[in-house]
């Protein structure tokens, strides 16, 4: 009689662990469910059906336990938190935004007789700016813009960024210029809103002629005709363009100091939710997949040093729409291969 009660007891005590995890369980998803709610409202989703609405809240909720436990990692040099990305999964997120794409033998990259020259300029003391710029004070290049989901144009954003820049230092000339031009009429081997290589589109820009101003051709989101008119209404040009010789931080710090430069990387699943500090996570190997422009390089007072970054999706994402990155690492491609394929336009 003794043995059946402990058994009822023990069993009493099992459904009552049960009910308490089941209640606690609940709660947490009542807790995240408001979360969500307010995170609708601060991002003005609508959603077309209840069961949508639902498969974004379990994403969601997905990627706020994958913040929450990053927090609780210490010695990262990063953070993480929830952004306008946050119902999305890692995989359709690096799906829908990033937009490089791998040179063809028809490419310019492949084909271009631009060879690897020593990229230090007498224009600017390289001693007087060794490890420390910031191009993004003074105007030399414009605010991070907003491809959006509907055109992966970073490799066209990221040309117009390194335009910008090399214009102002050269010819006193503050423009921000069209990054819709380019996606419209830069068509020979490029794909619009479905990728394309900057190496390509500055060689667009100097058969071209120059580009126009964002005023003047606004970004659409979207692939047109191209407007062959404004498209000629110049408002920056280049004579062309270099490559950093690859996997040379060394060359690649100069390049920087001299202007901003273009690269390529090859992006991870935190870059996501990324919202501050010095990225670090190691992003692996396979395609290089995102175009992004760098603007200057520091270090942190903990030591750390970095390349800052310009990017297109929206100044909500990471430092303003800016992100540093490590460097000084032991790779010689350099922290998420930025210094593989990198680039600038040149104005003689």
């Amino acid at each position: 009689m003794a043995g059946y009660v402990d058994s009822r007891n023990q069993l009493a005590t099992t459904i009552i662990l049960i009910l308490f995890s089941s209640s606690l369980a609940h709660a947490n998803d009542v807790d995240v469910a408001e979360i969500f709610n307010q995170w609708i409202v601060q991002h003005q989703r609508v959603y077309s059906t209840e069961v949508h609405k639902q498969n974004r809240f379990e994403i969601f909720k997905a990627n706020w336990e994958y913040v929450e436990n990053f927090k609780k990692i210490g010695n990262k040099t990063y953070t993480l938190g929830l952004n306008k990305f946050s119902d999305l999964s890692p995989e359709e997120f690096l799906k829908t935004y990033t937009c490089g794409r791998d040179p063809t033998p028809t490419s310019t990259h492949s084909n271009s007789t631009s060879t690897y020259p020593h990229v230090g300029m007498d224009y600017l003391d390289y001693e007087a700016c060794y490890e420390s710029r910031d191009w993004t004070e003074d105007g030399y290049v414009s605010p991070p813009g907003d491809q959006t989901p509907y055109c992966a144009a970073c490799w066209a954003f990221t040309t117009a960024a390194a335009v910008e820049g090399i214009a102002y230092i050269k010819r006193n000339s503050s423009v921000q210029l069209s990054v819709q031009q380019i996606v419209d009429c830069d068509k020979l081997s490029n794909l619009g809103c479905s990728g394309g290589l900057v190496t390509d589109a500055f060689d667009y820009v100097k058969r071209n002629g120059g580009l126009t101003s964002a005023d003047n051709y606004p970004y659409d989101a979207k692939d047109g005709i191209c407007n062959l008119d404004k498209a000629k209404q110049f408002k920056a040009s280049i004579t062309g363009f270099a490559r950093v010789p690859p996997n040379d931080e060394y060359e690649m710090i100069m390049a920087v100091c001299q202007q901003p430069v273009a690269v390529d990387i090859k992006t991870t699943d935190d870059f996501q939710l990324y919202t501050g500090g010095v990225f670090s996570k190691d992003c692996g190997n396979g395609l290089i997949d995102h175009s992004m422009t760098i603007v200057g390089m520091g270090e942190t007072d903990d030591g750390v040093k970095y390349w800052k970054l310009k990017n297109s999706w929206g100044q909500d994402w990471g430092e303003g729409g800016y992100m540093r990155m490590i460097r000084g690492t032991s790779k010689r491609e350099g922290h998420c291969f930025i210094n593989a394929r990198a680039s600038y336009p040149i104005i003689d």
